[in-house]
């Protein structure tokens, strides 16, 4: 059985990801042609945590040769040697508390840069839920790069902010999502100008439904568009 449900919320968080994209790459060409001052960020990165729960021997954190390591190889331990490493290298206050991070998402939520968390592992920063509901809360689309280790024990939390987006996205109109993602899988791997291209044929395409009619309509009597997939 096709799982449509679960097609469609991927399609509209691709959706929602390429815009945010579109946007940085004209604001970014914009200031480059000197239209336009320096843009903020797509991008915001957000180090929650230097603590990992693994040693994969490739990392550059915690790896054979990584920089958090006291001792190298077989030699290496989770434990109290390596918190001192992290004192040492980084200082015994660097990692911010939730408030702070709050603080920081309301300054840079007008401007809907995409946020990543990431670490170390993310998962055992102790306000990580609390943080991608903050984040979510503000509309932003969030990444989380993980080892998979916790998933299990936060998955309910994450499934719930999950459809609670899932829920905002369902407002769009279908037929334009699915142009949203053929101009993604079109475009993806082709030089910029062939890209635009496309996006621009499918930009057409878009406006001829009557969902546009409706979404154009509803801009100008400042309302919430009704879309019917048409």
């Amino acid at each position: 059985m096709i799982d449509v449900a679960g097609g469609l919320r991927r399609a509209r968080f691709a959706l929602s990801y390429y815009l945010r994209m579109r946007r940085g790459r004209r604001a970014v060409l914009d200031h480059l042609e000197g239209s336009a001052p320096v843009p903020m960020p797509t991008f915001l990165q957000l180090r929650v945590t230097n603590l990992c729960n693994l040693r994969c021997k490739m990392c550059g954190q915690w790896g054979d040769t990584g920089v958090f390591r006291e001792q190298k190889g077989d030699g290496a331990t989770d434990g109290e040697s390596e918190r001192a490493r992290i004192r040492e290298l980084i200082g015994l206050r660097r990692q911010l508390a939730l408030d702070d991070y709050v603080r920081l998402l309301d300054e840079v939520a007008p401007h809907q840069p995409i946020v990543t968390l990431f670490g170390g592992e993310p998962f055992l920063y102790p306000d990580i839920m609390p943080l991608v509901r903050a984040i979510k809360a503000r509309g932003l689309v969030t990444t989380v790069i993980t080892n998979g280790w916790h998933l299990e024990r936060h998955a309910r939390d994450l499934v719930e902010a999950g459809m609670a987006f899932a829920r905002e996205m369902t407002e769009f109109s279908l037929p334009v999502l699915g142009l949203a993602r053929d101009a993604i899988r079109r475009a993806l791997d082709l030089p910029l100008p062939e890209g635009l291209k496309i996006e621009a044929d499918l930009s057409t395409l878009a406006f001829q439904t009557a969902d546009s009619i409706e979404g154009m309509t509803a801009f100008i009597e400042k309302r919430k568009p009704v879309f019917r997939d048409g």
